[in-house]
């Protein structure tokens, strides 16, 4: 990474003993070119699937989440969703920005979401559905100012990954 940021960078990790434990850990880089970024830790998870960092982007004062959802069972993916969202800054609208950014292991419309003709839904899959991991990822959405997956909102009937 230090070639990309050739003036160098900040870096803040969620849980650094998490990739040697866990092979995870979630982290972000940001370049010192980028004046007056300042950037501050909000909130990380233990486990290293998410965190949180506020800084200034030209004046603008931005939260960035990166993310990697839980994956094993509709429930933990929903109680990992409550745990994010229960991370959240109190103030969310003293951010002039929020952006989230990872793998939410989970889509609002599956049918939609691969391109391979023979997955149109979840029974084709062999996978449970995950209702109640989408319902708590839209209400970290809210929570977060009304977030909804970008490609999705530009490209409602496309059928690709998201």
């Amino acid at each position: 990474w230090a070639k990309e940021f050739l003036n160098g960078y900040d870096s803040t990790w969620a849980c650094d003993a998490c990739a040697r434990t866990r092979g995870r850990g979630m982290g972000i880089l940001v370049s010192k070119r980028l004046p007056e970024a300042a950037p501050t830790l909000v909130s990380r998870d233990p486990e290293g699937r998410y965190i949180l960092v506020e800084l200034n982007v030209y004046a603008r004062r931005t939260l960035l989440v990166g993310v990697h959802a839980d994956n094993d069972t509709d429930s933990e993916q929903a109680a990992f969703y409550a745990r994010l969202q229960a991370a959240l800054p109190t103030r969310m609208s003293a951010y002039d920005d929020v952006i989230m950014i990872g793998d939410m292991n989970n889509v609002e419309v599956r049918h939609l979401d691969y391109s391979h003709p023979h997955t149109a839904g979840w029974a084709d899959t062999g996978q449970e559905p995950r209702t109640a991991g989408v319902a708590a990822l839209q209400d970290l959405g809210v929570e977060m100012g009304g977030l909804t997956d970008a490609f999705r909102h530009l490209h409602p009937r496309v059928r690709e990954y998201t």
